[in-house]
């Protein structure tokens, strides 16, 4: 697989930066920052340029918004390339857990059917991560207190 991660400013550069940390140097990203000053065209060029270089299949750009000229650019890519799939509101968990389970989904669609639920569970608040922590805590208490 190949990851093409892009956004505004240097947020492909620090989300790549810290998705290595967390899970080591993978060669499947590849950052192309859209940064102050640089034309749609030119952001176009770039990923057009890496998206043609690989197995269009097997390639994922992950955007920052939804709308924003990366993702716009990507989606217009990806009418070229059918097989190109674009992801909009790009965490760090998803490009983790994308690293990490690459090589077990056939191709670029299947491994965002597998992990886009998986990057909207990450999205939490503390309040309402320890509300179901207590509510998993209360239901092993009644279960204990039941008896067989």
């Amino acid at each position: 697989m190949h990851f093409i991660v892009s956004g505004h400013g240097h947020f492909a550069t620090g989300l790549v930066s810290a998705a290595h940390l967390i899970c080591g140097d993978k060669e499947c990203f590849h950052v192309i920052d859209f940064e102050e000053g640089m034309t749609s065209e030119a952001l176009a060029a770039q990923i057009r340029e890496k998206t043609a270089s690989e197995n269009p299949e097997h390639t994922v750009v992950f955007t920052d918004i939804l709308g924003g000229a990366p993702f716009r650019e990507a989606s217009l890519l990806a009418g070229e390339y059918p097989g190109v799939q674009v992801v909009a509101g790009t965490n760090l968990q998803l490009l983790v857990e994308a690293a990490l389970e690459q090589d077990e989904h056939a191709d670029a669609k299947a491994l965002l059917d597998a992990l886009i639920p998986k990057a909207r569970e990450g999205l939490d608040t503390l309040a309402a991560s320890l509300a179901v922590s207590e509510r998993k805590r209360q239901s092993v208490c009644d279960k204990e207190t039941e008896g067989i």
